[in-house]
């Protein structure tokens, strides 16, 4: 399988919540953390990432979500883990990882749970 951006028969995003929104490449998540400065930020009690554009200073927020492994939700609230639109075996990472001192690609099962954040 190749990368399933906007594809609802496999893009959860597109699938649930139609028109256009998909989940994002690797290149686009890459983009993201590249361009963005990084800060902790804490909602409602909950960890967050928040990246702010270098270019035009628009924000995103991103709860540490944790990720899904069994019955285990591991992380949560220590660590953000979202997916990418591409499956492992064609990219060199299929989701980003980030903490609040760091943030990395890396390549995960399709069987754990992470977050999905449309594009």
């Amino acid at each position: 399988m190749d990368d399933i951006s906007g594809d609802p028969a496999y893009d959860v995003a597109a699938a649930n919540w139609k028109s256009t929104w998909r989940m994002p490449k690797p290149i686009e998540i890459s983009e993201l953390f590249s361009n963005c400065s990084k800060e902790s930020v804490e909602i409602n009690g909950r960890k967050c990432t928040k990246l702010t554009s270098y270019i035009n200073g628009n924000s995103i927020i991103l709860p540490c979500t944790g990720w899904i492994n069994g019955t285990n939700n591991a992380y949560y609230n220590n660590y953000g883990r979202y997916w990418s639109s591409t499956p492992y075996h064609y990219a060199n990472s299929n989701a980003i990882s980030f903490t609040d001192n760091s943030s990395y690609q890396n390549q995960d099962a399709r069987y754990w749970g992470l977050s999905i954040r449309p594009v």
